[in-house]
C-alpha cells in the first residue's frame, strides 16, 4: 500500500488522486483521437473530460452521502471528509447526463459522442481502479489465495486477506476497453459501442460484487448488483435496438 504519495508537513497528496488525474488524462488523449477520427471538433474533448470529471467526482461524492445518510445524521464532519467517500454508479450517472446535454449543446450526435467517450471511459476506470488498490479502498472479502492482500492502512483498516478486487476491477476494464476499442473500427452502428460499454461495465460490477462484503437488499442481491443489472439490461435494450435499426437500413433497396 501507498497511500500517501508526498507528504510535505500538512499538505499530502494521495495516490488515488494521482491515479484519478492520469485516468482522466488518458481519456483525454484518446477522446481527442476520437474526435478527430469522427470529425468532431477536438477543442470539445477536453470541455468534454472536464465536465465528465466534475460530475464523476461530484455525482460519486453525492451519492455516497445519500447512501450513508444516517453516519452522515451522527457525525455530519467525519462522514464529509471520509477517504472512501466516492461511488462509482453516482458519478456514472451524474457524467453521463451533463456529458449528453453537452452534446446536444454543441450539436454533436448524441450516439456518435457517446461512441467516442466508451473506450476512453473503460481506460480511465482501469486507471482510477489501480488508485483504489494503492489506498486500500474497494477490496473484497477474505480469501487464501496467493494473491489475496491486506490492507492494515485501507478504508477502513483490515489485517486479514482479502480478494484484491481493485486489481480484478483493473485488468476486467482494460478487457473492455480492448474490445471497445477494436470495436470501434468495425461496421456497426452508431450507439453500438457506447451500449456494448453499458454491458460490458455493468456485468463487470455484477459479478465483481460476489466476491465482495456489501450486504445484499433485494433477490440476494447487493445494491450495485442490482444498479448493475439494469445498466446491462439498458445496455443490451440499446444495443438490440440500433443493430435492428442498422440492419433494416442496410437491407432497403436503393432506389434511383
Amino acid at each position: 500500500m501507498h497511500p500517501v504519495l508526498v507528504d510535505l508537513g500538512g499538505f499530502t497528496i494521495s495516490t488515488f488522486g494521482i491515479m484519478m488525474v492520469a485516468g482522466f488524462l488518458a481519456a483525454w488523449a484518446l477522446l481527442t483521437l476520437e474526435f478527430a477520427r469522427k470529425g468532431l471538433p477536438t477543442g470539445d474533448a477536453q470541455t468534454a473530460v472536464l465536465i465528465a470529471a466534475l460530475g464523476g467526482v461530484v455525482g460519486a461524492r453525492l451519492y455516497y452521502l445519500a447512501d450513508h445518510s444516517e453516519e452522515l445524521a451522527s457525525d455530519f464532519a467525519g462522514t464529509i471528509t471520509s477517504r472512501g467517500g466516492l461511488t462509482w454508479y453516482g458519478g456514472f450517472f451524474l457524467a453521463t447526463l451533463l456529458l449528453a446535454l453537452f452534446l446536444r449543446a454543441r450539436r454533436i450526435p448524441l450516439l456518435r459522442g457517446l461512441d467516442c467517450m466508451a473506450p476512453p471511459l473503460a481506460l480511465g476506470y482501469a486507471i482510477g481502479r489501480v488508485g483504489c488498490y494503492l489506498v486500500g479502498d474497494d477490496y473484497g472479502g477474505p480469501a487464501s489465495l496467493p494473491w489475496a492482500v491486506a490492507f492494515p492502512e485501507g478504508a477502513p483498516p483490515i489485517v486479514t486477506a482479502v480478494h484484491p478486487t481493485q486489481v480484478y476491477e483493473t485488468l476486467s476494464a482494460v478487457l473492455v476497453f480492448g474490445v471497445l476499442w477494436r470495436l470501434r473500427t468495425l461496421p456497426a452502428p452508431e450507439g453500438a459501442t457506447a451500449f456494448l460499454c453499458l454491458v460490458l461495465v455493468g456485468l463487470e460490477r455484477l459479478l465483481i460484487e460476489f466476491l465482495r462484503v456489501n450486504p445484499p437488499v433485494a433477490l440476494g442481491l447487493t445494491q450495485a448488483q442490482m444498479i448493475s443489472l439494469a445498466v446491462v439490461l439498458l445496455g443490451s435494450a440499446g444495443l438490440a435496438a440500433v443493430s435492428a435499426g442498422w440492419r433494416r437500413r442496410r437491407a432497403a433497396p436503393i432506389t434511383a
